[in-house]
Parts: structure tokens; sequence; C-alpha cells
């Protein structure tokens, strides 16, 4: 269980948490189990030693050891090699996770094997073996879930696992045999520290390169491709920036971050805000200084996050923001504050888009946590035609189900549906309509891209009971 919970943050980084990856995994994991149980029988019945046991053993240790050397290499390839989200789960999780699995599986019949001694306590024996493999998942779950992960790191979790393997392997071996494993054992962990010394040397410009509680965060500096000017990025995939600064100026990189700020023209008097998803925090501080009146709420449910923002991209904290760490529904479920404005920024990858804030539930609490001529601000990566577009078509239907007006513009194509962009989404809580006019040169220049074509409707509204975001956003 330890196994397969890491190999979903495994995965992540490069393929995403979507179903689809999760499907692929837990699929590919029971078929490999299947597999094992089955030649472990086949193996126990021809051969039932424990020297056999201690080999089964030994190599779950180095085929889990195999996934924590291998599993970047393979995964960078494969998102080259392979556009499609489906087959390249189903590939990666063969790869790196079927080896370790099969051992794995292996080791239950095996064991059963050994520890019968008569048939009429066969069915003691077995029971017994099973009920210490299911508390064994219990625990490993919890352990996983509640310490490993949050502290220790898929990498060093992995390279837990193949040494705790390598261990029981030991203890089973028969005594006059273990020098060969004790010898074995330091040729293992030789080559896992050579690898990772020679992987540590050649890394592609990485300046940090770290786990949290929830993501797999990459720092590397380079040059952005509008202005070749220089920049620090934050990553939790490889493609695409979750966040970055310039090194040399202030400025907002990205420029749905920079459009956000049309919201102060559909209500010129925001006093309390909300951002859920705070990233780097880079939208966080350039609002606090622009409106110096501002008090702004930041959800954000990684704390890593608030740490690297503060040492790595010039986030100075005020008393004008506060930063609240908790998932954005929890918390606009239980919140009683109102604002004047709301941004929504927690679709930081593309691959990984938390259902749950898309839903019309989600919506109407925005709606209620409003005051009047209050604006949510919503940032989505989509097309807006066709079967590309489902996603943006889905969550503009659901937000024009309870919001009077409802607002698209396109950033990088505003006359061209079919191509997938950042789109900006606001939605105005009035009484009137609003005026789609400005005196201001820059609140001008967004309105201009606006989109004024109709949106197809035939997807239905998303809720908690049916959301296929996933399923749209492959599309």
């Amino acid at each position: 269980m330890i196994f397969e919970l890491v190999g979903s943050r495994v995965l992540a980084p490069y393929i995403g948490t979507s179903t689809i990856v999760w499907t692929s995994l837990i699929g590919m994991v029971l078929l490999s189990l299947s597999l094992g149980y089955y030649i472990g029988g086949k193996v126990a019945d021809r051969n039932p030693r424990r020297i056999i046991l201690s080999i089964i053993l030994f190599l779950s240790a180095v085929s889990i050891a195999y996934t924590g050397l291998v599993k970047e290499s393979i995964l960078a390839l494969l998102i080259v090699l392979i556009n499609n989200v489906y087959v390249s789960s189903v590939v990666a999780a063969f790869l790196l996770f079927s080896p370790a699995s099969i051992f794995l599986g292996m080791i239950s019949p095996y064991a059963i094997r050994l520890s019968l001694k008569d048939i009429k306590h066969s069915g003691q024996t077995v029971g017994g073996l099973f009920a210490i493999g299911t508390i064994g998942s219990i625990v490993g779950t919890f352990f996983a879930g509640f310490f490993l992960i949050p502290f220790l790191g898929t990498n060093r979790i992995l390279f837990f696992l193949a040494l705790l393997m390598l261990g029981v392997s030991f203890l089973v071996l028969p005594k006059k045999v273990r020098k060969i494993e004790i010898f074995l054992v330091f040729i293992m962990i030789g080559a896992i520290f050579s690898f990772k010394l020679v992987q540590a040397q050649t890394g592609p410009g990485i300046i940090l390169d770290v786990d949290s509680r929830y993501n797999r965060i990459w720092l590397s500096e380079r040059f952005d491709s509008k202005y070749k000017l220089p920049i620090r990025v934050l990553q939790t995939d490889p493609r695409g920036f979750q966040g970055a600064v310039y090194l040399d100026n202030d400025r907002l990189v990205f420029d749905y971050l920079k459009f956000f700020s049309l919201a102060e023209h559909f209500n010129p008097n925001i006093n309390e805000a909300l951002l859920i998803g705070g990233g780097i925090y880079s939208f966080a501080e350039n609002l606090s200084t622009r409106l110096s009146s501002v008090k702004l709420d930041v959800v954000e449910i990684d704390p890593k996050l608030f740490e690297l923002a503060e040492k790595y991209f010039r986030f100075t904290p005020n008393n004008r923001i506060k930063v609240i760490n908790e998932d954005g529904r929890v918390y606009i479920n239980r919140s009683k504050k109102k604002y004047d404005s709301i941004y929504m920024d927690a679709f930081g990858s593309h691959f990984s888009i938390p259902f749950q804030l898309t839903t019309i539930e989600t919506v109407e609490r925005l709606y209620d946590m409003l005051n009047n001529n209050g604006v949510v601000a919503i940032n989505l990566i989509s097309a807006i035609d066709n079967k590309a577009g489902r996603f943006l078509q889905a969550e503009y239907k659901t937000y024009k189900a309870v919001f009077p007006f409802v607002y698209v513009f396109p950033l990088n194509s505003p006359d061209n549906g079919d191509v997938t962009q950042n789109i900006v989404m606001m939605a105005i809580k009035a009484d009137s309509e609003p005026k789609m006019e400005s005196d201001n040169k820059v609140f001008k220049s967004y309105l201009r891209k606006q989109w004024r074509k109709e949106i197809e409707s035939e997807v239905a509204v998303l809720s908690d009971d049916h959301a296929p975001v996933d399923y749209y956003i492959l599309k």
C-alpha cells in the first residue's frame, strides 16, 4: 500500500492526478499482483524452500529501488514520446510499478505454502497470514499518508521500502548463506547512492527540487519566451509553469494575472478580497501593492509554497495579507465572510484541476460570499469551441446558472475558439448590466478581448455528483 500510494506521487508531476492516472495505477498494480499470486503459487508448489522466499523478497527490494532510480528518466521520456494521457499513464504504471508488484504478489502464496504444516490447520494458517497482510496494509496506508509522504518525500520512501525489504529477506534467509546476501546488499546500496550522485550532478538547470506535502516542486531559472528576460520559475509539472517572477523587475510574468485587475473595472470599490490558490504569491503581492486599502485572504493548501515564495520569489508578507493553509473548497464551504472580489487560481496544473472547485455547489457559495457588485475572476485553460472547449463550455454554463452576468476573455487568440489558451472568466453579482467600456487604457485593452460569439451549451452543468473535468480536459 505504501508503494501504491507513493506511486501516485511519482506520476503526478509528469502525468497528473486525474482519475485516468489513478485508474491506470490501481489497475496495473492489481494486474501485476494477480500475476505475482499465480507465479508465486506455482513456484511454491515446485520448490518450497526459505531461500527461494528470501530471493523473492530480495528481488522485490531491487525492483522498488529500480523504480526510485529510473522513474524520472522514464517519465520525462514518455511525455515527449506519448501525447495521450490514457496511453502514457498505462505505460508509465507498467514500466515503473509492475516489476515490484509482481514480486510483492509472489510473497503471500509462497509464505502460505511454507507455513502449511498439516491440512487440519490450513484454514487457520491461511486466515492468519491474510489477517497479518491486511493489518500490514492498513498500517502502511495510514503510515504513508499521515507521516511518510508529508515528511520524507517520494525518493526517500522508495529507498526506505527497498532497504526494508532487504532487511526482511535477510531475516528469512538461512544463516549459512547470509554472507552472500550481505554482499549483495552493499552492492545495491552503493549503486543507489552512485546513481543519485550522478543524477544530482547532471540536473537540467534545476536550482531546487523538493517534495512538499502536496506537490513535487522544481525551481529553475531561464528566459521567458515573450520578452527574453531572465525569470525564476516554479513547476509542479514539466509541461507548464505554476509560478514565475522576473529576476530584474517586479512586473507580473503571466498575462492572466495582469488580467485579474479587470475586476477593479467591474467593482471599483474592492476592500475585501479572496484569492483561492496562492502559488508563489506574486498576485497577492501585486494586488496588495496596487490597492493600498485592500485586505486579502489567500487560501493555499500547500504551506511549503509560502516558504518558497518568501525565500525565492520576493514575496514580503504584510498585515493586510492573511494566509490560510486549507483546501479551497473546505474554506468556501465554511466561510461566513463577505468579499468584494474573489480570484480563482487553484488550477495550477493543466493535468490536475480540482473538480470540486468547478461545480455549481461551489459557484452558489461564491455568489453568497460576494457583496453587491462583487466579482469572481476565474483562470481557465481551455479552448472555447468544439470538443476541445468542453471544459470552458461546462464551466461557463455552470456560472451562468447562478450569476446574472458572465463574460469570457481569451487572452492569446481572442477571435479563435479552437485554440487552447488561458481564458479569464468574469462572473458579476449586480442588478444591472455592467459597462463594457472604460477610459482606463489598460482596462480598455482588456475589454476588447471579450468573446462576443455564442458559447455552445450542449454539456451539462457541473455538479458535485457529476463533474467529468478530467475527461473534458483530455479533449
